[in-house]
């Protein structure tokens, strides 16, 4: 959930969808779904042609007692392909770029800063 989070602008889900909690039948069914996607840390994708978008849906527990718990899943709507790029990423340990080690190893860029920063270690060999 972190990396569709992280994904999405960090600006929370642009969808929350649970069961009807009046159709015991329909609870049961994504009480089982959610379950399995839980314990195999899966998510649902779904892909948008028409916007080049994909809304992905990851399974959470919401608190809705003091000790019980609804499956639910929260939706991000996030650029084609990202969620698998940066799934790939992580699945390598791997980050894409890491300017150098004295100094904090994520760093958001524009592409003025960041033609700046290298303008500037181009400068300095």
């Amino acid at each position: 959930m972190a990396v569709a989070h992280v994904l999405a602008g960090e600006r929370g889900p642009d969808v929350r969808m649970c069961a009807d909690p009046d159709d015991a039948s329909s609870v049961a069914a994504m009480e089982a779904v959610h379950k399995a996607q839980l314990d195999g840390q899966q998510a649902v994708v779904v892909r948008f042609e028409a916007l080049d978008k994909e809304l992905v849906l990851v399974p959470v527990k919401v608190k809705t007692g003091k000790t019980t718990y609804a499956a639910a899943y929260w939706g991000y709507m996030v650029p084609a392909h990202l969620l698998s790029l940066a799934a790939g990423v992580m699945h390598f340990s791997r980050l894409m770029l890491v300017f150098d080690l004295d100094e904090t190893l994520l760093m958001a860029h524009t592409v003025d800063s960041l033609a700046q920063r290298i303008r500037r270690v181009n400068a300095t060999r």
